[in-house]
């Protein structure tokens, strides 16, 4: 017999940091999936200032991850499955490291 946790677990959690310096970056990052939207909210930061960003609570799917930040290039993450363990779904943590926007 299994016994769940009555927590509410996230789907996706992403970590941004800048490509090049491999500082930690605060971001907006979305998920999509057909007519579902959603930006996902500053959940913690680490000890060694990285900015978690987490969200889609328990909703197992195939997913579109688009991270953003002013001055860098836009990444998009297509085809990020979540799948349902016994009791919550299993979290897939991201590590998304944006580049900068080249000046000309």
């Amino acid at each position: 017999m299994t016994f769940c946790t009555p927590s509410i677990e996230p789907a996706i959690t992403v970590t941004v940091s800048d490509a090049q310096t491999n500082l930690p970056l605060e971001a907006k990052v979305v998920v999509q999936k057909q007519n579902f939207q959603e930006e996902l909210q500053l959940s913690s930061v680490t000890p060694a200032g990285q900015f978690i960003y987490g969200g889609v609570f328990e909703r197992p799917g195939v997913y579109t991850v688009s991270t953003s930040s002013d001055g860098y290039e836009t990444s998009v993450l297509e085809k990020v499955e979540v799948t349902q363990g016994e009791c919550h779904v299993l979290t897939r943590h991201l590590q998304v490291r944006l580049k900068p926007v080249k000046c000309n």
